[in-house]
């Protein structure tokens, strides 16, 4: 027996006996134990109700669960160590084996299910000196999720998360003082870099299990709309569906990471650039899609301002994704028509 219950209403112990949707967003899977994080994440959004199993777990059946959150940290890292070894050896010469990241796909497809918690997760990881392992996780987890807002089918998800992971393993070959310059790259160093695409596209055309669109997806996610891309400078409908998804996820995560030669930028501030390169550079479906679904991960964010003060956002309007209506205190800031005020740091 099931019963609806209001939110305010659930306690830690109880099982949803349905999948709960948020903005058409699976959040959180039937069978979910509630903890009291999740239960005060719920109150977040604006789900009103959830159906729970009856009779409800007791309270003190909790303590031995795993929280989701706790599990995606464990199994991010654990993929983290996976991808380390699996560059490590071609670093060494060894050839790719993919059958070792079959766990990391497989990961990283459940992951995206229970996508309200996402960004908690991967800010709360985010580190300097994991950034070429984590930075390919991050950018299959991103990329997964545009191919589900773009309501791609099952199998193509997976491809493209399998094209996520698989998207820098040419950087293997790249010398590290490269990799890691915290000045500006000679033209030398910079076409050392750029060829890491082409270098990846060998690694994996020789594995049988990868499909061509996989493949091609490496070879060519650095490419843009208007042709100033690389390895060949393609334009528009030259690039595959998969290159133009891997193009803005990585993008994304790479404004908003930590890197040994530069400090990460606040996702508002990623969101700004996105508008000033626009749709020369990437696809225009495959932005707008990405823009509208990922501002709504950061409703109720706490956030820094440049007046040192904290706030929480409470809203974010489509039209302003870059400038977000903040609550500090008893004042609502609307940094739309407020410029003192921006936001400098998310907490």
């Amino acid at each position: 027996m099931n019963s609806v219950v209001s939110i305010v209403d659930c306690r830690p112990g109880d099982v949803l006996a349905k999948d709960v949707y948020w903005k058409n967003i699976l959040i959180l899977p039937a069978n979910t134990l509630l903890t009291e994080t999740l239960i005060e994440k719920l109150k977040q959004t604006d789900v009103t109700n959830v159906t729970i199993a009856l009779p409800r777990q007791e309270e003190q059946e909790i303590s031995h669960t795993v929280h989701p959150i706790e599990h995606f940290q464990l199994e991010y890292k654990e993929n983290a160590n996976v991808l380390k070894n699996v560059i490590n050896d071609l670093a060494a010469g060894r050839e790719l084996r993919v059958d070792r990241l079959s766990g990391v796909f497989d990961s990283v497809y459940q992951q995206i299910s229970h996508n309200c918690w996402l960004m908690d997760c991967i800010n709360s990881i985010r580190s300097a000196d994991l950034y070429t392992y984590t930075h390919s996780l991050n950018v299959a987890l991103y990329c997964g999720l545009i191919a589900r807002w773009m309501r791609l089918p099952d199998q193509e998800i997976k491809d493209v998360i399998q094209a996520g992971v698989l998207h820098d393993m040419g950087k293997s070959q790249v010398p590290q003082e490269i990799l890691n310059k915290k000045g500006k790259l000679t033209v030398e160093e910079f076409e050392a870099m750029k060829r890491h695409s082409v270098i990846g596209y060998r690694l994996v055309i020789r594995v049988p299990e990868l499909k061509a669109e996989v493949c091609n997806a490496v070879l060519l996610h650095h490419e843009r709309m208007d042709g100033n891309g690389y390895p060949f400078g393609l334009v528009g409908d030259e690039i595959p569906l998969y290159a133009k998804i891997i193009a803005v996820a990585d993008v994304y995560d790479a404004l908003t990471s930590e890197r040994v030669y530069k400090k990460r930028i606040t996702p508002f501030d990623t969101f700004r650039e996105f508008q000033e390169l626009g749709y020369d550079s990437f696809d225009p479906q495959v932005l707008l899609v990405f823009l509208e679904n990922i501002a709504n991960y950061y409703t109720g964010a706490k956030v820094r301002l440049n007046t040192g003060e904290v706030g929480e956002i409470t809203t974010i309007l489509p039209q302003y994704i870059d400038k977000p209506i903040v609550r500090v205190g008893d004042r609502i800031l609307d940094l739309a028509g407020e410029p003192q005020y921006r936001i400098v740091e998310m907490l």
